[in-house]
């Protein structure tokens, strides 16, 4: 089996409203991280776990990415770069989490990589 996606981010301008737009459409169990201003999607059976993120005014567009487990982040960039992707930028190591990297792929998609700790 190749590499699974084990995470997804959701990007949006308006947090509450995009609380409440996924809890309501999707029934989806949502919790605020404060202390990292994040807003956590908990897993479902048989589903993967991800994120809301808050963009506001940011230089940031609303966007969806997923995330993919490797073993080695810089590995897989050096793959992305021989098939026409581009490193979006350094991978930066997380606490209690890992490394998270991500990329742009051949057609601009932004995914993300985590090689956890």
């Amino acid at each position: 089996m190749g590499a699974p996606v084990i995470h997804f981010e959701i990007g949006v301008k308006n947090d509450k409203k995009g609380v409440e737009f996924y809890s309501k459409v999707f029934d989806w169990d949502i919790s605020r991280e404060v202390r990292i201003n994040y807003i956590s999607v908990n897993a479902e059976k048989n589903g993967i776990g991800g994120g809301i993120v808050p963009v506001g005014e940011s230089n940031f567009s609303p966007y969806v990415t997923i995330y993919i487990e490797v073993d080695n982040i810089q590995k897989y960039l050096d793959r992305v770069e021989t098939q026409g992707g581009r490193k979006f930028r350094e991978p930066i190591d997380i606490p209690r989490v890992g490394k998270i990297g991500w990329f742009h792929d051949s057609d601009n998609n932004l995914i993300g990589l985590w090689e956890k700790e």
